[in-house]
């Protein structure tokens, strides 16, 4: 296998807090492989996460959508995009993935204050149907108030469709029964994988996460087309060192 020459490192350390012990993360422009390196071992875990296909936000009057997929794909919050003043129920963002996914986790930049709660909806071959969803989003009675996942039962009649000309894929769609207020943005929507995050403590000596920081890390090549991040799990005060690996000449100038 020919693997790329890599040309920069882009490095983070994720510090975990009851109430929020999944994170996910975009990877970095032209990453191509990456290590993952924890400080405890038994309740840490990682997974890949697959690729945004698209996301858009539609607003109800003028029935507008806009393409967000570019600006939610990009890794940390160099990028954002407004979901603010959202009509209640109207407007949605929707969330595209080539295969079905259980969740998305939001990286926010401006948290929502209006009193909400966020519902989901997927395609079942005929219309939009309600998910089970949990929303670790709210706080204070509102939905988009804090970094967090958004999770639901994987349905078992999700069909792909086609929203506003795009390929097939499998969405959902998000509104609120409150909107949203002036100030509303995100920078990152991340898919969440349909197979959760792999314990560090199965495998016996074949750890996804390596602890301690004295020996190299593995490293772990993906599938660009395919992958656009990775999920991660820790308990309370955890912290997990991520390094996305990148070849090419715009991971080489591209500063995020």
């Amino acid at each position: 296998m020919n693997r790329p020459l890599l040309t920069s490192i882009v490095g983070e350390s994720l510090t975990f807090a009851t109430g929020n012990l999944v994170r996910a993360m975009n990877a970095a422009r032209g990453a191509v492989a990456v290590e993952v390196r924890g400080t405890t071992l038994a309740s840490a875990g990682w997974n890949f996460t697959p690729r945004l296909a698209k996301a858009f936000k539609f607003t109800a009057v003028g029935s507008v959508y806009r393409d967000d997929t570019l600006t939610l794909s990009e890794r940390g919050t160099n990028t954002t995009v407004t979901y603010n003043s959202m009509v209640a129920t109207n407007d949605f963002l929707y969330v595209g993935v080539e295969v079905p996914f259980r969740g998305a986790y939001v990286n926010l930049v401006n948290a929502n204050g209006t009193a909400s709660v966020l519902s989901g909806f997927y395609w079942d071959g005929a219309t939009w149907t309600g998910l089970t969803e949990t929303d670790g989003t709210t706080s204070g009675g509102a939905t988009l108030a804090i970094d967090n996942a958004i999770t639901w039962t994987v349905p078992t009649d999700w069909t792909t469709t086609s929203v506003n000309g795009s390929a097939q894929l499998f969405w959902v769609r998000f509104n609120s029964d409150g909107g949203t207020d002036s100030a509303t943005s995100l920078a990152e929507v991340i898919p969440l994988p349909i197979q959760p995050s792999v314990s560090s403590a199965v495998g016996g000596a074949d750890l996804p996460i390596l602890v301690g920081s004295a020996a190299a890390a593995n490293m772990y090549y993906f599938d660009t087309d395919l992958i656009g991040g990775i999920e991660l799990t820790e308990a309370n005060t955890g912290v997990i060192r991520v390094e996305w690996l990148c070849a090419g000449k715009a991971a080489l100038a591209f500063v995020q």
